[in-house]
């Protein structure tokens, strides 16, 4: 996806990446987190505004920032880094193995 994308900050193990949506509704936070659902190569996708009351991904609500092909460009930027990471890990365990 060659869309415009948002900078973004992540921890280390790229399972939970923040950015700022910009538009006519202001600055807003983003959240996308994965999480591992105890299935091999299987995680729960977390997307949403993040709530700084309640220090949580608030993913039902709808902030129609006039930005979704940049905050959906963004997610899946998300999405393949994490799946290169999941792939580096796998090969690392494999060589480890031989």
């Amino acid at each position: 996806m060659n869309s415009p994308k948002y900078i973004y900050k992540s921890e280390d193990q790229l399972r939970i990446y923040e950015f700022i949506s910009e538009g006519p509704k202001g600055i807003i936070k983003k959240m996308v987190a994965y999480t591992f659902t105890g299935t091999e190569n299987i995680y729960n996708l977390g997307f949403g505004d993040y709530n700084e009351e309640t220090k949580r991904i608030d993913d039902k609500s709808i902030t129609n920032n006039n930005d979704s092909l940049k905050v959906l460009a963004q997610s899946l930027q998300q999405f393949m880094l994490l799946q290169k990471s999941i792939q580096t890990l796998q090969f690392l365990q494999q060589e480890a193995q031989v």
